[in-house]
């Protein structure tokens, strides 16, 4: 069961960006053990390959961006969209959503200018977030969608 487990971790973490559900479905038919894939050690590898493709769940109106940046354990935060959240890895959705403090003007500001260059440069998939950090900060860019324009 050791090893079931490790291979189907291989196959999320290797798994194309935008296409990790339907790894994980083609997972389930070809393991046909639904507790192996419910086990937490694989509930979190799917987490963790998520937010590493910067995977979205509907909140509200607005689309929240999971990202490494965001995460700890279950739970993400959003600072554009100012929530915090719990992604349900079973349903792919948020649970538990709650308001957090915006971020301060300059992180806005550079939002603002980031999601200009977006909508410039990339496809309408694409996605970013503006965190603050000890160092300053850092940019999180989710684009799951190849757009030529960039070559």
């Amino acid at each position: 069961s050791e090893i079931k487990l490790r291979v189907i971790q291989y196959f999320l973490r290797n798994s194309p960006v935008g296409e990790l559900k339907e790894v994980l479905n083609d997972l389930k038919g070809i393991v046909g053990d639904q507790e192996l894939l419910e086990q937490e050690t694989i509930q979190d590898t799917l987490i963790e390959c998520l937010a590493a493709h910067g995977a979205t769940v509907s909140i509200g109106e607005s689309q929240a961006l999971l990202t490494p940046q965001g995460r700890t354990g279950n739970s993400f935060i959003d600072p554009k969209i100012a929530k915090r959240f719990i992604f349900n890895s079973h349903t792919f959705e948020a649970e538990s959503v709650e308001e957090i403090e915006p971020q301060n003007s300059r992180a806005q500001a550079i939002q603002i200018k980031l999601d200009q260059y977006i909508s410039q440069h990339y496809a309408e998939t694409a996605q970013a977030r503006v965190f603050t950090n000890e160092e300053g900060f850092s940019i999180f860019l989710a684009s799951p969608v190849l757009n030529l324009r960039n070559m």
